[in-house]
């Protein structure tokens, strides 16, 4: 948690910029299509919420929110968001997903959005997701797949995770996450491809009820 926090600290005054200027669009989808998944009971939680642009819009349509995030800068901007909005149910905590803090089976649905690629193990990740999700419990989760393109872009991109100047990234095509995510007992509801270049996806997934515990 702590390798990557000042990387993070450092993007926050113009992460909104940087994101509006490509995935406007898609962070507005991804708002839209899970607010159907959403009900005034559920708990949430939303995994690495960043300057909360997603958590103020989806804070309305649920019980309470926990937003976490490894960066205490993105963190401040997000209660700045969130307390201008009045939104009084949603909580902050600096930390991450592996936190041992975190109850297990506490949370009816988790946000993980464009956070999953930035990942050194995401089949960890998904594990641990499935641990704190109820029994019918949902994860909603928005990704860049960036196996799709083979770009100049994305050969440096590679290049700089593996040379640790940028925090470390998966590169997946949509088919692969797709898989990833099934191989870790979740069950797709509803695939939609947000942003072309680089494909950004979004998913809907319920735990799959036969997948084996793994402790």
């Amino acid at each position: 948690m702590k390798s990557w926090q000042n990387f993070w600290d450092r993007m926050a005054s113009r992460y909104d910029v940087q994101v509006d200027k490509i995935y406007r669009r898609a962070y507005r989808d991804t708002v839209e299509l899970s607010k159907k998944y959403l009900d005034p009971d559920q708990t949430a939680l939303d995994m690495g919420c960043g300057t909360g642009i997603t958590t103020v819009e989806l804070a309305p349509r649920v019980k309470k929110i926990l937003a976490i995030d490894i960066s205490g800068k993105m963190i401040d901007a997000a209660r700045t968001k969130v307390q201008k909005l009045d939104r009084a149910t949603v909580d902050f905590m600096k930390t991450d997903i592996f936190d041992p803090g975190l109850d297990p089976r506490k949370f009816n649905v988790i946000f993980a959005f464009n956070v999953l690629h930035f990942t050194s193990n995401l089949d960890a990740a998904l594990s641990r997701i499935r641990k704190l999700l109820r029994p019918a419990g949902m994860l909603l989760c928005a990704s860049d797949c960036l196996g799709e393109q083979k770009t100049v872009q994305s050969f440096l991109l590679r290049l700089l995770s593996k040379i640790r100047l940028i925090p470390p990234m998966e590169f997946l095509t949509v088919k692969q996450f797709e898989s990833r995510l099934q191989n870790q007992g979740f069950t797709i509801i509803e695939k939609k491809i947000l942003h072309e270049n680089p494909v950004n996806c979004f998913f809907a997934l319920k735990i799959n009820p036969i997948y084996p515990e793994k402790e």
